[in-house]
């Protein structure tokens, strides 16, 4: 804010606290991962718990992944994600759990892990409470009359966490490059048939962005549009759906070399892009 509004010694004085605090705020986690002999995102010093929900938001709202031991940050989802199932199926007993999970959603998807993002985001629509209101309690019992908080209804945060993680599955921004990161969350059954997944007019930091992907031919090429007024400088980052890697991509009919097994890098808008396995 201070930057937009030209502030220019507030803005220094702010970007010294901001480093300083994610400096000590890593050390922290580090120092409380040593101590008590953790190999998981520890959630706070004095418990060193375990807060998949809590320790999303440093990946999917302050993208901040880069700054947190790896290891640990596929440890502390690997741990949720069993519990989840476990609890999903009944393998474990459960009294309740928070739908703000649905934040952990957004940071799977900015990790890859596409396919486990959309496991979770179909169970947490098929558990509204109720359905028909298409919303959730803060807290969801296993058994709905029981006797206990549920916090407001309609609960607008936890709506607004589901708005978050579904955007991403089409899009977010990527600051530590300053790239807009498309298609990264959008699971493959999602291109079956003639219409494919299509969006137009969505908001982005950086502009207005059009999107419309489906499969070509035999399923080996995706085509995608992309339009709108954006173009970040990090450029729209593409990652489609499949397991198998990237062999070629062209954008606008001329091969581009800007891509990896997984995602293509397009630097101009309007653009056609075939993706080719």
């Amino acid at each position: 804010m201070a930057e937009i509004l030209g502030d220019e010694p507030r803005r220094a004085r702010l970007v010294v606290l901001r480093d300083s605090f994610r400096e000590t705020l890593q050390a922290s986690i580090i120092a409380t991962m040593i101590d008590r002999d953790v190999d998981y995102i520890p959630a706070s010093v004095e418990l060193a718990d375990i807060d998949p929900a809590a320790t999303a938001h440093a990946i999917a709202l302050l993208d901040e992944a880069q700054a947190l031991p790896a290891a640990a940050i596929e440890q502390t989802f690997d741990e949720y994600l069993a519990h989840f199932r476990k609890r999903r199926s009944g393998e474990i007993d459960w009294s309740s759990y928070s739908p703000y999970e649905i934040r952990i959603v957004g940071a799977l998807i900015r990790l890859g892990r596409r396919d486990a993002a959309f496991e979770l985001a179909q169970f947490f629509l098929g558990d509204r409470r109720p359905l028909a209101w298409n919303q959730w309690p803060e807290i969801a019992w296993r058994d709905p009359r029981s006797p206990g908080h549920i916090g407001d209804m309609p609960h607008t945060w936890v709506a607004a966490e589901f708005a978050l993680a579904f955007r991403s599955m089409l899009a977010f921004e990527r600051e530590t490059d300053q790239a807009l990161v498309v298609a990264a969350g959008v699971p493959a059954g999602w291109l079956e048939g003639e219409a494919g997944v299509r969006v137009d007019g969505l908001p982005t930091w950086y502009g207005t962005l059009g999107l419309a992907m489906r499969r070509a031919g035999d399923g080996v090429e995706m085509n995608l549009t992309l339009t709108g007024n954006v173009l970040p400088p990090g450029g729209v980052v593409v990652r489609p759906p499949g397991d198998a890697p990237l062999r070629a991509v062209v954008v606008n009919g001329r091969p581009i070399t800007r891509f990896t097994a997984a995602q293509a890098t397009v630097e101009e808008l309007p653009a056609k892009v075939r993706l080719i396995r």
